[in-house]
């Protein structure tokens, strides 16, 4: 009863390549499609040839800036995050005037969750939980 299986999975390992291809084709028709309507766009207007390569540039440029702006999007939320985490593992301290956890707080916004909600915080140390009830 192995032959099947060992089958299956040869077949599916076949269609994924199948499926890859054909990705690979239709994205190569798509460029070809457009590096032909370039030349023709070209040909009609001269003018267009010596634009073409700042036009590239530029968005070469605006997507060089979407992936940057993304990935510090990313970097903002972990960021948030831990600093919710680190407040959140921190609410037994005092907010003086003077305070890290103060700043923070006001940095991200933070408010505090309605009383009596579940709130998974990071181990303490010395202690095995990892949830804490806040306001309870």
């Amino acid at each position: 009863m192995e032959r099947p299986k060992i089958i299956g999975e040869a077949l599916d390992a076949i269609c994924d390549h199948v499926e890859k291809l054909e990705r690979e084709r239709n994205e190569w028709k798509a460029n070809h499609d457009n590096q032909v309507e370039l030349k023709r766009a070209i040909a009609c207007r001269p003018d267009m040839a010596e634009r073409a390569p700042m036009v590239e540039k530029l968005m070469s440029e605006r997507n060089r800036a979407k992936s940057w702006s993304v990935l510090q999007h990313n970097r903002i939320l972990d960021l948030e995050g831990i600093i919710r985490e680190t407040i959140l593992s921190n609410l037994h301290l005092a907010d003086g005037d003077n305070c890290t956890l103060k700043l923070l707080k006001y940095a991200i916004s933070f408010e505090l969750p309605p009383e009596n909600v579940q709130v998974d915080l990071p181990p303490k140390k010395g202690v095995d939980s990892t949830s804490d009830v806040i306001g309870g």
